[in-house]
């Protein structure tokens, strides 16, 4: 049975680890991301997590429905974006993606100006 609680600690991009031990791919935390939305529908970290996935892979329309979701069940994903990749600019230098302007703006704190 999938803890919840392990949905919170899911990268939501590949985690590779020592050879030898699990290699988390993008679409085993999918799965983990639905179950965890399955048992908890209002799993707000579970929605954010999955929102930046599918960022990762350049769904921006799954991304977009999924951080919506997660900041309409009251996650703070300016801030939880914000810690992870501090901001924008430091997720688009990491991954070597443009994020369009209104996801961009989504993820920006209101008193800055989004990339």
């Amino acid at each position: 049975m999938l803890d919840l609680k392990s949905v919170d600690t899911l990268y939501p991009v590949l985690m590779f680890i020592v050879p030898g031990l699990i290699i988390l791919s993008i679409r085993s935390q999918f799965v983990n991301y639905a179950k965890a939305l399955e048992l908890k529908p209002d799993h707000a970290k579970a929605y954010y997590n999955r929102g930046v996935a599918w960022l990762c892979l350049k769904n921006w329309e799954k991304a977009r429905a999924d951080l919506t979701s997660a900041e309409n069940i009251g996650a703070d994903i300016v801030a939880l974006f914000q810690q992870e990749y501090e901001g924008v600019t430091g997720f688009e230098q990491r991954y070597d993606s443009k994020l369009p302007a209104d996801l961009a703006a989504m993820l920006t704190p209101e008193d800055e100006d989004p990339v």
